[in-house]
């Protein structure tokens, strides 16, 4: 037997074992210069960037009518055409219907104002349907958003997120610095703050979850940052995994192996009533042609150990970004006492989940994007529900 220790982990050597997964002893710090040497490539730090808006969606009911509802008038009213002329709709391979989603009178209606390009998008080969639900497919697909285009900053909406003013490249980004502004919320502001958000962070950040990047949407990214986030979390979950099977072993020391569990009948598990989770899960996440650990496999073991939807893509990114690339944007946090960090900035879409309910109506009616400036120094006397809003 032969140990190997990094990153708090005993690591132990059996013969059965993922060779890939024995590998590459680095500590967090390696992880992160590695990526700063490979981001000379993704990040554009002069000259003018370019915007792409997307959604990632799907054909089920409750979406669609949330955007038919909220987000396509909002586009309608609002949206500025000199900051992108193309909304990117990516939906399910499996379910790419996209009539469905926007017939040709509701494409035309848009045109004017926005190109409606779709894209579809697979599934891994090995994704686990026991245990992965839609709101895994939404995440594992959003975190990739930077395959479906080039552009520099990607513009991430949700079916709920409809546009309050019409938004302006200042909204967005400092074209002096090329730092993309980021609005949000520090989750130690209060009792009522904390989610089960965190937990998910702090495997990734250890106690460093500081922000919760869901009470503001849009979500605007470099899209080296997504690339980069994926080769962090990818390692990082790695190393989980190692320990996952090494753990494994040692308890069940007749397992024959990764890929060799010719017994395991996964059509008699259930993840209601499911005495063996943990062979489950190493029985789903193994391809047997590839000795390579993924992004895809990663996703996969984490979302399998966060059941009911406990994590949010954007508040991972949102961290990470703080966290390692800190410098490539501007921020914006409230329940925060860092100078230069809390600067209030004013909202240009919702988020009706988490709105504050009692501004959610006056929101609607007032924020008018042609009286904006105006309004807003009125309403600072007269309503400070809509001007804290806003």
């Amino acid at each position: 037997v032969t140990f190997m220790i990094y990153t708090g982990f005993v690591h132990v050597q059996h013969e059965h074992a993922h060779p890939n997964l024995l590998s590459n002893p680095f500590k967090i710090h390696a992880i992160t210069e590695q990526i700063k040497r490979s981001d000379l490539k993704n990040y554009k730090s002069s000259g003018l960037l370019s915007f792409e808006l997307m959604l990632r969606s799907t054909i089920l009911v409750d979406p669609v009518s949330q955007f038919y509802q909220s987000v396509f008038p909002s586009l309608l009213a609002f949206w500025n055409e000199n900051i992108s002329n193309d909304l990117v709709l990516i939906l399910d391979d499996d379910r790419y219907f996209t009539t469905y989603w926007m017939d040709d009178d509701a494409r035309e209606t848009l045109q004017p104002i926005l190109n409606v390009v779709f894209k579809k998008e697979a599934l891994p080969k090995y994704w686990n349907k026991l245990y992965l639900t839609g709101y895994d497919r939404q995440q594992y697909s959003t975190l990739q958003l930077d395959t479906h285009s080039d552009k520099d900053i990607l513009i991430m909406l949700d079916t709920d997120s409809p546009f309050i003013v019409m938004p302006t490249r200042e909204d967005f980004v400092d074209d002096a610095t090329n730092r993309v502004k980021l609005v949000a919320s520090n989750i130690y502001g209060g009792d009522d703050r904390q989610h089960d958000w965190s937990v998910s962070c702090k495997l990734l950040f250890d106690d460093q979850f500081l922000i919760d990047g869901m009470t503001m949407l849009p979500q605007v990214y470099h899209r080296s940052t997504l690339i980069n986030f994926r080769n962090f979390f990818t390692e990082v979950m790695r190393r989980e995994y190692h320990q996952f099977v090494t753990q494994y072993m040692q308890r069940n020391p007749h397992y024959p192996g990764l890929g060799m569990d010719n017994e395991f009948d996964i059509e008699a598990t259930s993840p209601l009533n499911n005495t063996d989770m943990d062979r489950t899960i190493l029985y789903a996440l193994h391809d047997p042609n590839s000795t390579l650990w993924s992004f895809d496999d990663a996703f996969m073991f984490f979302a399998q150990n966060f059941s009911n939807k406990p994590y949010s893509e954007y508040t991972l990114l949102m961290n990470y970004a703080y966290l390692y690339e800190h410098d490539k944007y501007e921020w914006h946090i409230d329940n925060w006492n860092i100078a230069g960090e809390n600067t209030p900035h004013h909202r240009v879409a919702g988020h009706w989940k988490y709105a504050k309910p009692e501004t959610e109506k006056s929101a609607r009616i007032t924020c008018c994007h042609l009286y904006f400036d105006h309004q807003l120094e009125t309403l600072k006397h007269t309503d400070n529900a809509v001007f804290s809003f806003c």
